[in-house]
């Protein structure tokens, strides 16, 4: 990456919300006016949720898309899902033939350096798939994500190389039937600007952060970034037993991982992430 693309986006983050606000408004705005079937991938993360919002605003009968990668938690499930109630969305949910554990069993798990191993095969399977294939059905021609530059180096490549919105053949490694258009409105927005954001508009959002302590709220059991473990730890101590058996480490590493940072009220059962 150049070193004047790198600074172009420290200059986007560094601006006010009012003006951040701004340059994603118009950036839907364009999409859209060259769009005739635009959709928002609304993870239910905070970024998805602005992202959502903001398109709101200009398209109120936008479609939405809702991934169920079977390896959600399942505030997040139930969070969508009434959202999309109270907001009347047109909304849509798909999910994968296959769920988390059979794929990481067949592939393996992620691993934490993409940028080195490439996209792992269980975000291919249980997100980039079935996204394209509901793409190709309903003849979808612009997509508005929450991607963040600031979130991942993967993600700040993408950024300096494409800007806030392009023309894309492909997601991930899947190709696309047709050329679509990606918009990424909140891609140099900072965390601490999507929380003003939520609570100036005072949005409801998604409980998982508040009632686990995280930053993220993508796949319960991902072992592709940093700190997963200790996570897991935390929050889902038997998920994370689960995958060091299937990757063969020792109950002493669980041990060691989980000894100071036990979960106090962990009702989710493995049980639940196998359906």
């Amino acid at each position: 990456m150049e070193y004047e693309q790198f600074e172009s986006i420290r200059r986007e983050q560094r601006k006010t919300l009012d003006e951040k606000i701004e340059t994603s408004i118009n950036a839907i705005k364009e999409g859209i006016s060259k769009s005739k079937r635009p959709c928002v991938a609304f993870s239910g993360g905070k970024a998805s949720l602005v992202a959502l919002h903001l398109t709101l605003h200009l398209k109120p009968d936008v479609m939405v898309l809702f991934n169920n990668t079977t390896n959600e938690f399942h505030e997040t499930v139930r969070y969508v899902r009434d959202l999309a109630r109270k907001w009347k969305l047109r909304f849509y949910e798909v999910k994968p033939k296959l769920n988390y554990w059979q794929v990481v069993k067949k592939h393996g798990f992620p691993h934490q350096q993409r940028y080195k191993f490439g996209e792992p095969k269980c975000c291919q399977i249980l997100k980039t798939d079935p996204a394209v294939e509901f793409y190709r059905k309903k003849h979808i021609d612009c997509v508005i994500t929450g991607i963040q530059a600031s979130e991942s180096g993967a993600r700040l490549l993408l950024t300096a190389q494409k800007g806030i919105i392009f023309e894309s053949e492909s997601i991930g490694n899947a190709r696309l039937p047709r050329k679509i258009i990606r918009i990424n409105p909140v891609c140099y927005w900072l965390d601490k600007d999507l929380w003003e954001y939520i609570e100036r508009y005072n949005i409801p959002v998604n409980p998982v952060y508040e009632k686990y302590g995280i930053d993220r709220c993508g796949c319960v059991a991902c072992t592709g970034y940093f700190g997963w473990e200790k996570e897991l730890a935390r929050i889902r101590p038997r998920i994370l037993e689960r995958i060091y058996n299937m990757m063969g480490i020792t109950q002493l590493k669980l041990d060691e991982e989980t000894e100071e940072i036990r979960v106090r009220d962990n009702k989710v059962t493995l049980d639940d992430f196998d359906s």
